[in-house]
């Protein structure tokens, strides 16, 4: 998963394995390549945390992207819907 959270383009087959669910639209970001902005992906290594931190992560990088989203400087702004 690493690889992938640098480069959109590697190993895509398996999540685009069958069907899609509703709604899922592999189109918007099948195209981008490694280095592109949009592609935001934060690697969270819970190894050395503390159980009680391991959520703690991943919930302030959420809160972090969406005020960024939220005051127009996220990359994705402008391709809102």
């Amino acid at each position: 998963m690493r690889e992938h959270a640098s480069d959109p383009q590697f190993m895509t087959h398996v999540i685009r394995q069958g069907p899609s669910p509703v709604g899922i639209q592999w189109d918007r970001w099948s195209s981008w390549e490694r280095g592109d902005a949009r592609w935001r992906v934060r690697i969270i290594d819970t190894s050395a945390l503390p159980v009680g931190q391991v959520a703690d992560e991943p919930v302030a990088w959420i809160d972090a992207e969406t005020e960024l989203f939220r005051s127009g400087q996220h990359p994705l702004s402008k391709w809102a819907e």
